[in-house]
């Protein structure tokens, strides 16, 4: 694929967004970043119908451009905004990086013929008979030097999650073990969270390198790697997660990965003070944002 040829169509950790251009990969937010009365208004132009390429990112722009000719989608329900990158004639790919079920709209079997739909899922790849491609991440992002302040780390949305997350944290505070547990309420229909508030992903990252390990818990019918399984891979963190089917990974070592139902919480305090045992470069690579693209036909 030629990245000149190509723009990225993103809708999530706006973070990311110098870490995709740094490599070559034009990419941008799907919507200009406005306060809440301009979101609130550019959902009403949604509900009726009406045009809302006044809130449209720099991307509008750059399609407009003779040379692009494929656009990398993140997955979404703006049909409006479907029709609008039809028109310029690029192909289409259009990315899952979330289950399907999460989508009213931008279902598998309701995009449009020319979109060709890819995702992380490998149990959604088979169900929608999408092709398949592994999530991704960035090898140039760094940590920050911090000091360890806590053995455990997770912080993320509720997503159905809470009692389970709130379980854990009362297990690692029985066994000695020191956590951060910040669950993030859910969205409501203008995008806002209720209760806790999302935490900056630059704070995050200072969270990470203040963690041994990071918590991953997939939500319920959830298959393929998320963001965590990267952090924890490319910040060599340890990982204590729900999936069951990480065994199957070329990153897998028992020593770097605790699966809970599968392993003995016996050993859990011992897993966490241990060290990580590296992972060969090779395999880390496999999953940055560069290669991530090269996997697309």
């Amino acid at each position: 694929m030629d990245n000149n040829k190509t723009i990225v169509i993103y809708n999530s950790v706006r973070y990311f967004l110098p870490f995709f251009n740094s490599k070559g990969i034009r990419t941008y937010m799907i919507y200009k970043d406005t306060g809440f009365v301009s979101r609130a208004f550019r959902k009403l132009f949604g509900y009726f119908g009406l045009n809302r390429t006044h809130w449209y990112g720099e991307w509008y722009k750059e399609l407009k451009k003779e040379n692009i000719s494929r656009v990398i989608l993140f997955a979404n329900d703006e049909q409006d905004l479907w029709s609008c990158i039809r028109k310029s004639g690029a192909s289409v790919i259009f990315w899952y990086w979330n289950p399907t079920k999460i989508y009213s709209k931008g279902t598998p079997n309701n995009l449009p013929e020319n979109f060709k739909p890819y995702s992380f899922d490998p149990v959604d790849c088979k169900v929608f008979n999408m092709k398949f491609n592994t999530t991704l991440y960035f090898d140039n992002i760094i940590l920050p030097n911090r000091s360890k302040k806590y053995d455990v780390l997770f912080v993320g949305m509720d997503k159905g999650r809470k009692s389970q997350l709130e379980d854990l944290e009362a297990l690692f505070k029985k066994m000695g073990i020191s956590s951060l547990i910040y669950i993030v309420g859910n969205r409501n229909l203008l995008g806002d969270h209720s209760g806790n508030k999302p935490i900056e992903y630059n704070d995050y990252l200072g969270h990470i390198a203040e963690s041994s390990v990071i918590l991953d818990l997939l939500q319920e019918r959830q298959s393929g790697l998320t963001l965590r399984a990267m952090e924890s891979l490319f910040f060599s963190k340890k990982l204590i997660t729900n999936d069951h089917t990480i065994v199957e990974q070329p990153f897998y070592n028992e020593h770097n990965i605790f699966i809970i139902g599968k392993d003995s919480l016996d050993n859990l305090k011992t897993f966490i003070q241990t060290p990580f045992v590296p992972v060969d470069t090779e395999i880390v690579r496999y999953y940055d944002v560069t290669e991530w693209l090269k996997r697309f036909k």
